[in-house]
């Protein structure tokens, strides 16, 4: 009889310090900790007229899309190489680099983004930067894209 009642202490004592630990992960980590910051690439304004950097970009589109995010940020790479003035492409790399919690590179690409975005005065574009870098800032996912 009495270990029948050990049994059940037990079994009572680890639902409760499951549940205990399954709250104070799901506080810690927050809703959606490991959630991407930014789930859509940014869109190019206009077209290349360097085809490989345009089609370098697209790949990159399809790949942020997909979630395979360290690819995406290669293709982003070679559409600057090819086209080093590329404002959407800086940008769609320091997205990326967000979504991979690297802040400092986010924060880099980003501002180079927007260096571009000014020079060629594309306020609305600049606006969004702006956003985007104090997503990154808070570190939260944003609601809407």
């Amino acid at each position: 009889m009495i270990t029948a009642d050990f049994w059940i202490w037990l079994a009572v004592v680890a639902i409760a310090l499951s549940v205990g630990i399954g709250v104070m992960l799901r506080a810690y980590l927050g809703s959606g900790g490991l959630a991407p910051l930014f789930k859509e690439p940014i869109a190019l304004s206009s077209d290349l007229d360097d085809a490989e950097a345009q089609v370098s970009f697209s790949k990159g589109e399809e790949a942020f899309r997909a979630g395979r995010y360290r690819w995406a940020a290669d293709k982003f790479s070679q559409a600057i190489q090819l086209s080093p003035g590329l404002a959407e492409a800086y940008h769609n790399r320091g997205l990326l680099a967000a979504n991979m919690r690297q802040t400092t590179e986010a924060a880099s690409d980003l501002a180079q983004a927007g260096e571009f975005y000014f020079q060629q005065e594309k306020k609305a574009a600049l606006s969004q930067v702006r956003e985007d870098l104090e997503t990154v800032k808070a570190g939260k996912p944003i609601r809407k894209r």
